[in-house]
């Protein structure tokens, strides 16, 4: 079962959110929890959710969360929605400039 929380009750929320929007990893961690299913519909929604809150920063993580396919879309709407954005990865991924 999904908890369904009221956006009006998100304006008591931590002044940063954490989330984690992926299971999925480049790495195979032997100690690693970030194994299991994702629930795609459900991230989308708590990140609209965290939009709407009043939280001042959002982390995002995961198992490798630039593996997610929306990373740059979700990146954007917290930006826009006033949200300071930080996002936890191993790096393997990034390129320089």
């Amino acid at each position: 079962m999904i908890a369904r929380i009221p956006v009006k009750l998100l304006k008591r929320c931590p002044a940063v959110v954490h989330i984690s929007i992926t299971k999925r990893c480049n790495l195979n961690c032997k100690k690693c929890y970030y194994k299991g299913e994702e629930n795609p519909v459900l991230i989308r929604r708590i990140i609209k959710d965290i939009a709407l809150s009043e939280a001042k920063a959002v982390a995002i993580g995961g198992g490798e969360p630039m593996l997610h396919l929306e990373i740059e879309h979700f990146i954007n709407f917290l930006v826009k929605s006033g949200k300071i954005v930080s996002v936890t990865t191993n790096g393997t991924i990034c390129k320089p400039y």
